[in-house]
């Protein structure tokens, strides 16, 4: 379960990726307005669920990576977001903001070194933080 604000409050609502076996992946999100639930069609099998404020309007973007695309649904006009980072093998997604301007980063983990990609000007961070075999928090 990640926190995030899917529904443009800022509470608790729970979210979960539900692969299937025709390579499309569905989303639930709970609302925590209403409580109500929200499926949304998106990824496959080997994606990874990453929510995170991609767009900067406050609330998360549905997004799922997988061996090095991202595919980020907008939630300011539900538009998709492709972007190519990562791909080895040993990447781990760790998206945040790493640059404070209100976006979250698209960002990897590779064996104690972390590779990010600022949302604010589209360039490139390397931190060595961490060891091979280290998971990342984010």
């Amino acid at each position: 379960m990640r926190r995030e604000n899917a529904d443009d409050r800022h509470r608790l609502r729970l979210g979960s990726l539900h692969p299937s076996a025709n390579c499309v992946g569905q989303g639930s999100i709970i609302r925590s307005f209403d409580g109500g639930n929200t499926v949304v069609p998106w990824g496959g099998p080997t994606w990874k669920p990453v929510p995170a404020d991609y767009d900067g309007d406050g609330k998360a973007d549905v997004a799922v990576y997988a061996g090095g695309a991202w595919s980020i649904i907008r939630s300011t006009d539900g538009g998709n977001t492709v972007v190519a980072w990562g791909g080895d093998p040993a990447d781990m997604p760790v998206p945040g903001d790493y640059d404070g301007d209100g976006k979250a980063d698209v960002a990897i983990y590779r064996s104690g070194t972390w590779i990010i990609k600022r949302s604010s000007d589209g360039g490139t961070t390397v931190n060595q933080w961490g060891s091979p075999g280290d998971i990342p928090l984010n």
